[in-house]
């Protein structure tokens, strides 16, 4: 466990580049729009979107709706585009081209250039990055400055993990900047090169980190920290026959630790963004609530998931706000709790179903499940629940049930009469510019 004062610190360093009004834990965020349009991502209560193109066209399309993008960028990488012509179009990729710049990629023992993951099945034309290099860390700014030239607010950074070896100077290959440091360290030191690239451009500017899990390391490099495949992963054909049990990738043990691991980051004001991939459609409701509620449990504020059939159960998740937490996780016995200033998030961790009386601590004793809509009432304090098998539930005052229920209804509304519009005018921004569906981070 990190002490305190040092995540503090880290914290106080974002802020000053951030500015100290400014804060990542106060927006909702969505990774890729999973076939939905800007306008109903907007409707929803999204602010950031990650995963979409870094073109003129996507950003203004986005920011007619107020939402702000994040496109997608990676230091571990750089590019061959001899493999890939595509990339010489691309505004961050054509900075980091090794045809320009063929010392720029990672040596590994062989001598032979490193796919990422040392994965020779990797899509075409990427290669990892040398960070130990003249010129690169330049690079990768005027890269994301090329992508904030859009009209982007910010820059979603994947692949932030510590590096292999580089043999390059070893096997008489190429040369290091800087012999006595490892390409680990020049990865951070680029990493905040970018970081404070992004911040000079304003407070709300950000810069989202995925390391797959999150690591303390870099909490001071960016605004936000993913969490990837939180709760369920993405599936591979063979792990489509059993999703459900072959996609778990934590279970309620590992979510309690989580808490444990990161409450202090959090409590201090740090964002963790788990982003779950809902492996099964006809799931994708009671898997979106589970993990939803287990990263509320955490205090994890920026949940987002892609699906492929409930878009509505995304965006009444995102419309819902909760608040902040207002105390720690509880338990009674297999059900596990925690107040949040506008909800009460609860999940099952038993193998069956589990008649529980929760403390209740909003005023209004009008309760509503989130899940299926059924009024309830809190007496004396207490809310009488039953909760399945392994489940996530939210319960809110029936007043903001309803707010979310009629909110959903009139962005539908506005929805259907956009694209009835468009069909005629052959709009495009209203028929979903850069609205792609759900597909895995790389």
């Amino acid at each position: 466990m990190r002490n305190t004062a040092l995540v503090c610190l880290l914290l106080a360093i974002a802020c000053s580049a951030g500015g100290a009004d400014w804060s990542f834990t106060r927006q909702v965020y969505s990774c890729y729009t999973s076939g939905m349009t800007f306008q109903e991502l907007a409707d929803a209560g999204v602010t950031y979107i990650s995963h979409v193109p870094a073109t003129p066209e996507t950003a203004e399309e986005a920011h007619r709706w107020g939402l702000r993008i994040m496109p997608y960028v990676s230091l571990y990488k750089v590019v061959d585009s001899r493999e890939s012509p595509g990339f010489r179009t691309q505004p961050f990729w054509r900075e980091i081209d090794l045809v320009d710049h063929p010392a720029w990629v990672l040596i590994r023992e062989d001598g032979e250039r490193r796919r990422p993951f040392d994965d020779p099945n990797y899509p075409a034309g990427l290669y990892q990055s040398c960070c130990n290099q003249p010129g690169i860390a330049d690079a990768y700014v005027r890269g994301v400055e090329n992508v904030l030239a859009t009209g982007a607010d910010g820059v979603f950074v994947d692949n932030v993990h510590p590096y292999p070896t580089c043999y390059g100077p070893e096997l008489g290959i190429h040369e290091h900047l800087y012999p006595d440091e490892d390409n680990t360290e020049m990865y951070k030191r680029a990493l905040m090169d970018v970081y404070e690239a992004v911040k000079a451009h304003g407070a709300d500017f950000a810069v989202m980190l995925n390391s797959g899990g999150p690591r303390h390391e870099y909490s001071g490099h960016g605004d936000t920290l993913m969490w990837e495949s939180f709760v369920f992963r993405w599936p591979t054909d063979e792990m489509r026959r059993d999703p459900a049990r072959l996609c778990r990738t934590h279970n309620w043990a590992a979510v309690l630790r989580a808490y444990e691991q990161w409450r202090e980051f959090t409590d201090a004001g740090g964002s963790i963004a788990p982003l779950t991939y809902l492996p099964a459609r006809e799931l994708e409701k009671p898997h979106a609530f589970l993990a939803y509620a287990c990263a509320k449990l955490c205090g994890f504020q920026q949940w987002t998931a892609t699906g492929e059939e409930r878009q509505d159960i995304l965006r009444q998740l995102y419309r819902t706000d909760t608040g902040m937490p207002t105390g720690p996780p509880a338990s009674d016995g297999a059900v596990h709790y925690r107040p949040y200033e506008r909800a009460l998030v609860a999940g099952n961790s038993a193998a069956e179903p589990r008649r529980v009386e929760l403390p209740w601590h909003l005023d209004d004793p009008r309760v509503a499940d989130l899940y299926s809509g059924r009024s309830l009432m809190a007496r004396d304090g207490k809310l009488r629940v039953e909760l399945p098998a392994d489940s996530g539930r939210i319960y809110v005052t029936q007043d903001a049930y309803l707010a979310n229920c009629l909110g959903e209804a009139a962005s539908m509304a506005r929805s259907c009469s956009l694209r009835l519009g468009a069909v005629g005018r052959g709009d495009r921004r209203v028929l979903g510019v850069g609205a792609g569906g759900a597909a895995r981070v790389r």
